[in-house]
C-alpha cells in the first residue's frame, strides 16, 4: 500500500505512515490554534482515534 510500511508490524503493533503535506499542514494548524501543548504525532494519533471510534472499528476512544 502506497504510503505504508511496516517493517516489523506483527512485533511492534505500530506502523509508520506517510502524511500528505496537506494533512501535516493541518495538523499543525490545529496544534498552533487548540492543541499547543500537544506534539504532531500525539494529534495524529488522536485524530486517527476519533476517526476509527466514529466508524466503529473501536469501541471508544481510548482503545488502543
Amino acid at each position: 500500500m502506497t504510503g505504508v510500511h511496516e517493517p516489523d508490524d506483527t512485533k511492534t503493533g505500530w506502523a509508520t505512515i506517510l502524511v500528505p503535506p496537506t494533512l501535516v499542514k493541518a495538523f499543525d494548524r490545529y496544534i498552533a490554534e487548540e492543541a499547543p501543548d500537544m506534539s504532531r504525532p500525539q494529534v495524529m494519533c488522536h485524530a486517527l482515534r476519533d476517526w476509527c471510534a466514529e466508524m466503529g472499528y473501536l469501541s471508544s476512544r481510548r482503545d488502543e
